[in-house]
């Protein structure tokens, strides 16, 4: 897979493309006001339904996932809204901040980084505060731990508490069941599982977070998901769309689909496990006590430069790992597994970093 000009990315997003869906971003682009666009979203749309396991619409926004996150929050609560907050990393404090942002009452339940929220104390959290909405992460992308999404959904619907889950990182590669487990938001990006490049972000909506969205006072314009929702079922968008990523997103969809989901899912923690297993061997230490098969994190040895191996291995190898992010910096290396990835190319990366960790010294691997 890897060649002299191309890096292999075993980062948690953006991944590497399948070549399939490099094909599709290559060619020719429709005009959005078209009928066979209009279809070709349709199809879409329907795929997405699997994906987030929910009869009610996704819509696609041409935005980052974070730009799908600030949607939610403008568009479900109004001023003075009191809401529950799970931060437990990086993007758990984003949802504090764009809580903040929109002039809501956030209410923290501060977990540790690298460790997962306990149901127990969300149910506390909601008791205390009588919050409208619970904002939370599904995969904390800075940590790699992964949140009991469905006993914490479970807590917040018994409360009548409306759920926004940010599954970026997890969708995919974790079962989501939006309408089973009785999910009111989810927010997904294309950058990770879907194979594709930076660009498109989802938002699937239950009927009760579609009634939020219409008693909403806050105001917004682009980000107003009330005219995405009315053009949603005719395919169409209120804006224009980002018509070649979407046309990739069909692609990329298909090629999910023709594997299966489940099968997608088995093959993201087969690679998890023999990455997590590859890191042990090195003498690492894995970081977080429930990680997510979309990317293992590993600690940084004490005495040894995380970045400058990092550095090593694009430098020699062709292969980019992350680094940390926030209060990890330079304190972890995370692997990921979603994407166009083979299995030989977790090897590839295993083997890479263990020449950067003997070059890096006898502190290494310790």
């Amino acid at each position: 897979m890897n060649s002299a000009d191309r890096t292999i990315l075993m980062t948690p997003g953006p991944v590497n493309l399948h070549p399939r869906v490099r094909e599709a971003l290559g060619s020719a682009i429709v005009h959005h006001r078209t009928g066979p666009f209009r279809d070709l979203v349709r199809g879409v749309n329907r795929r997405l339904q699997q994906v987030f396991a929910t009869e009610q619409p996704v819509l696609i926004l041409t935005t980052s996932g974070t730009g799908a996150m600030e949607a939610s929050v403008a568009n479900l609560f109004s001023p003075g809204d009191r809401v529950g907050v799970i931060s437990s990393g990086k993007f758990g404090e984003r949802w504090a901040e764009l809580a903040g942002t929109y002039g809501l009452e956030p209410h923290l339940l501060t977990v540790p980084w690298g460790e997962s929220a306990d149901p127990g104390a969300v149910a506390r959290l909601l008791d205390e505060t009588s919050p409208r909405g619970l904002l939370f992460t599904h995969c904390e992308t800075s940590t790699g731990a992964l949140h009991p999404v469905r006993e914490i959904a479970a807590e917040a619907r018994r409360r009548g508490v409306l759920t926004v889950v940010d599954g970026i990182t997890g969708l995919i590669a974790h079962e989501l069941a939006m309408d089973a487990w009785g999910i009111d938001v989810v927010v997904g990006g294309s950058q990770k599982a879907f194979m594709l490049p930076p660009g498109l972000a989802f938002v699937g909506l239950s009927a009760q977070a579609q009634d939020a969205v219409r008693a909403s006072k806050n105001p917004r314009y682009y980000l107003d998901l009330r005219p995405a929702l009315e053009q949603w079922e005719a395919g169409d968008f209120p804006f224009t769309p980002g018509v070649g990523l979407i046309q990739g997103l069909d692609v990329a969809l298909q090629v999910i689909f023709e594997e299966g989901l489940a099968e997608t899912r088995a093959r993201f923690h087969r690679m998890a496990e023999r990455t997590r297993d590859g890191v042990r061997e090195l003498g690492l230490r894995i970081y977080p006590q429930h990680p997510s098969d979309s990317l293992t994190v590993a600690q940084v040895p004490e005495g040894i430069d995380g970045k400058a191996v990092l550095d090593r291995i694009v430098k020699e190898d062709g292969i980019r790992l992350a680094g940390g992010q926030g209060k990890l910096k330079n304190k972890i290396w995370r692997f990921g597994h979603m994407g166009y990835l083979r299995d030989e190319d977790v090897e590839a990366s295993l083997a890479a970093m263990k020449r950067a960790l003997q070059a890096a010294g006898p502190a290494a691997g310790r």
